[in-house]
């Protein structure tokens, strides 16, 4: 919006609020992201690559399909993938800021998907997430296993008397 009315966002602010994110996202996921590499990193690795390959045919065929130009169809793809990665290297390898238009049109409706997805794809395959939790976290429980068990002090003076 800012920037229809000719405001300007110096290049040096840009990239230090882009380099922010990126680092901030790494850093809350970087322990899982690593820990789940070790574990299904292969089939999470050519799920990425089918995304991205189905993402840039489509957005091939768009583009193609409503006369996109080429800045404005790869930062729909970026805002649709939620990429903000993809968006720095689109603006610098267009060097048109019609990209960040695209981005900025498309992140909404991509965050959205993926949020409904997250919510209907259980319930479509009939999971029970509450119960499939309770199976994939904690510790491994046996025998020798310690009790777990809450208490609650109800009476303070009784605390000072022991």
């Amino acid at each position: 919006m800012f920037g229809h009315f000719g405001y300007q966002v110096s290049p040096v602010i840009q990239q230090l609020g882009l380099g922010l994110f990126i680092v901030a996202v790494g850093l809350s996921a970087g322990p899982r992201f690593f820990r789940m590499m070790k574990t299904s990193g292969i089939v999470f690795g050519i799920i990425s690559l089918l995304i991205v390959l189905v993402a840039s045919v489509t957005t091939i065929v768009v583009s193609k399909l409503f006369n996109l130009s080429p800045a404005l169809s790869i930062g729909i793809m970026t805002g649709a993938l939620t990429s903000t990665p993809g968006l720095a290297a689109a603006l610098q390898a267009t060097g048109d800021p019609l990209a960040s238009v695209g981005y900025g049109i498309a992140y909404p409706f991509g965050v959205l998907a993926v949020v409904l997805f997250v919510q209907l794809l259980p319930r479509v395959l009939k999971v029970d997430l509450a119960e499939d939790l309770k199976k994939k976290s904690g510790p491994v429980r046996n025998d020798e296993s310690p009790e777990v068990m809450t208490i609650e002090v109800t009476d303070p003076q009784s605390i000072k008397e022991h």
